[in-house]
């Protein structure tokens, strides 16, 4: 049944889908009311999806990912007091951080499929638009707008997400 489905093109193997799922998972962990044991049943689940993401352990971005995980551990093992000074004074900085290699990362190609002409036609893509970020295009509006929605916090459009990784 899996290979009708790819000949299809019905079922794809989106890396790019599986790492935006990966940072939805740790962007969703509350700093503000989750503890250390909220946050210890945090990386397993990271790493889980973490190996199934070719090309992603080792990588930059993970490295700043795991800045981000180590920054979380951090605030989570706070007291309230403290956390709330400790969140002002890094979280900005350190969320900008994680954006910034994230769209430098997926710029880059790093989680694009590797797909021929036939392939692309099959999974609806003929002009390979949807893992070209150069502008906003319907083919790859819904991945630039889960980048604005994840980070909610340097970019509010597509646009400004496709204008941030022109300047890297």
């Amino acid at each position: 049944m899996k290979c009708i489905d790819r000949i299809l093109g019905e079922s794809e193997d989106d890396p790019l889908q599986k790492f935006l799922h990966l940072l939805r998972t740790i962007l969703d962990f509350d700093l503000y009311e989750c503890g250390h044991y909220a946050f210890i049943e945090l990386v397993p689940e990271v790493m889980r999806q973490a190996r199934q993401i070719d090309g992603l352990l080792g990588s930059r971005v993970w490295l700043e990912i795991q800045r981000y995980l180590d920054f979380i551990e951090r605030a989570a093992t706070l007291r309230f007091t403290s956390r709330d000074t400790f969140l002002e004074d890094w979280h900005q900085e350190i969320h900008y951080d994680l954006a910034t290699e994230v769209i430098r990362a997926i710029k880059s190609g790093q989680f694009n499929p590797h797909k021929d002409m036939v392939q692309s036609m099959l999974v609806g893509d003929p002009f390979q638009e949807r893992y070209n970020f150069d502008s906003v295009t319907p083919a790859n509006e819904g991945y630039l707008q889960q980048i604005c929605d994840l980070f909610s916090g340097p970019w509010a459009t597509p646009q400004d997400v496709v204008d941030e990784m022109k300047d890297l």
